[in-house]
């Protein structure tokens, strides 16, 4: 596979963290990457509950934001969780 398509919202940004890690170390030719823009996660406190969506705790809730400053900043977001530039 070279080809990864991951998103903010799939495990509110476990994907993206899980396919980090996946891609450290490989070659940066050696693969593609996509995410989405315009939902940013905010933290909030999850208190032992599930995310509606996906397996995983509810440590964030989704905001859609497709303004200016919102698509950057869920791309420098997404960037950040996956660890890369």
């Amino acid at each position: 596979m070279r080809y990864f398509d991951t998103s903010p919202h799939y495990g509110t940004g476990q994907s993206e963290r899980r396919i980090g890690a996946l891609s450290r170390g490989r070659p940066r030719d050696a693969w593609t990457l996509s995410t989405k823009v315009g939902r940013v996660l905010v933290p909030q406190d999850g208190a032992g509950r599930k995310d509606e969506a996906f397996e995983v705790p509810a440590s964030h809730r989704r905001v859609w934001d497709f303004t200016r400053d919102g698509v950057l900043r869920s791309v420098e977001d997404s960037l950040t969780r996956m660890g890369v530039d």
